[in-house]
């Protein structure tokens, strides 16, 4: 596979740039009202009515921005190479541009609750989960995941989505997606290019470390 290899300079300054964008990207026009009724009839049997799930299989979607939600819908309704799925595509394939604006500003309005951890979790492996996080691997080059997704794991609006409290099983698969190239929505591949470079434990580290952030 021909992939870019970006130094770890150049992929922070990335992050940093592309979230410099206008409230009209940062928010695009929804009626919250219109996707509530979407949200309550088609998502919340898997991402709940709130768009907290209770499932790990399922992301959790409250307080996510709502580019960033209308960014994946349009991922899973193209059923190509940038991000399939079965189910999500047969969702999204009917949905016009105006009900994905419209469910993403009602989700994004939500309120995060809960946290998503699935088993306790190591000290050990929680510092570790801490480290890469907020520091990165340096001899790896990968990247702190705070410079893309903020500090406390809220994400960087438009193209970053917020972290923080997100299911540990489903931040790993994710991960593991990225790594596979099973899953290529993300600017410039940069997840696929820091994923590769993760290990199985570095991935359940961070993962878990993520999901028990407030």
């Amino acid at each position: 596979m021909n992939r870019t290899r970006v130094a770890l300079p150049v992929v922070v300054a990335a992050c940093l740039l592309t979230t410099i964008d206008s409230s009209a990207v940062l928010m695009p026009g929804g009626d919250a009202a219109r996707g509530r009724a979407l949200a309550e009839s088609v998502c919340a049997a898997c991402h709940g009515a709130d768009g907290n799930s209770d499932d790990p299989r399922y992301p959790k979607l409250a307080g996510q921005g709502a580019r960033y939600l209308v960014d994946q819908l349009r991922a899973f309704k193209d059923q190509g190479q940038r991000r399939a799925s079965g189910v999500m595509g047969a969702m999204a394939v009917n949905l016009t541009q105006a009900e994905m604006r419209d469910v993403a500003a009602y989700f994004s309005g939500r309120i995060p609750r809960g946290t998503g951890t699935d088993a306790s979790m190591s000290q050990r492996l929680l510092v570790q989960g801490q480290s890469i996080y907020r520091r990165g691997i340096a001899h790896e080059q990968v990247p702190a995941c705070a410079s893309c997704h903020a500090l406390d794991g809220t994400g960087l609006p438009p193209e970053f989505p917020r972290l923080a409290g997100q299911h540990e099983a489903y931040l790993a698969a994710q991960l593991v997606d990225f790594r596979s190239e099973r899953r290529n929505s993300n600017p410039n591949q940069m997840m696929s290019w820091i994923a590769h470079k993760l290990s199985d434990r570095d991935i359940q580290a961070v993962a878990g470390y993520i999901a028990r952030m407030p």
